[in-house]
């Protein structure tokens, strides 16, 4: 007896990336992932998206502005059902890079 690991039937993503005047990025990622086929898990179907917004200064510096998961405040991605631990759940996150280059 081994190990099932299961993946889900359908998977979408889409990114766009667009370079707006004075050095500002904005990136954008939305995904879709279906239930997982068996549902022994209890993974129910979820869409995601993250986005950068992002400004090169000068060619030293840089900083940005990432939101991540930002159409829910929480998914479950990962249920074992093997050891007791508790489910895997993306969270909402926010957060902000600055990056010199030399």
């Amino acid at each position: 007896m081994g190990i099932q690991c299961e993946s889900p039937e359908h998977r979408f993503s889409l990114r766009s990336g667009v370079d707006l005047d004075n050095g500002v990025e904005l990136d954008v990622w939305l995904s879709y992932v279906d239930k997982l086929p068996a549902d022994t898990q209890q993974i129910l179907s979820y869409w995601t998206m993250d986005a950068r917004i992002g400004w090169r200064i000068n060619a030293s510096w840089e900083v940005a502005l990432v939101g991540q998961n930002l159409l829910e405040s929480q998914y479950p991605e990962f249920v074992s059902e093997i050891f007791v631990v508790w489910p895997s759940e993306i969270e909402r996150g926010v957060y902000g890079k600055a990056t010199w280059r030399f």
